[in-house]
């Protein structure tokens, strides 16, 4: 995956908290289910790389990710 990919996963979240509401509020794990590989994905190939600042935005969107689909029962494997 490029690193270009974190830009969009981090744009994707912001974009969730302007929609209102927040990952709370939001309603499709099929989504989230990806973002989630996407961050898993960069992680594991770009993070020794990539800047601090990104690689920590990208560890805790992939922590609220996985605690999103824990609150609701399902469980992100690759």
């Amino acid at each position: 995956m490029p690193p270009n990919h974190a830009s969009a996963i981090i744009r994707w979240r912001d974009q969730v908290d302007e929609l209102g509401g927040g990952l709370g509020a939001f309603d499709q794990s099929a989504t989230v289910s990806t973002m989630l590989f996407g961050c898993h994905s960069w992680l594991n190939h770009h993070a020794g790389t990539a800047s601090a600042e990104e690689a920590a935005t990208m560890h805790r969107i992939k922590a609220e990710l996985e605690a999103w689909m824990s609150a609701r029962g399902l469980r992100y494997t690759q």
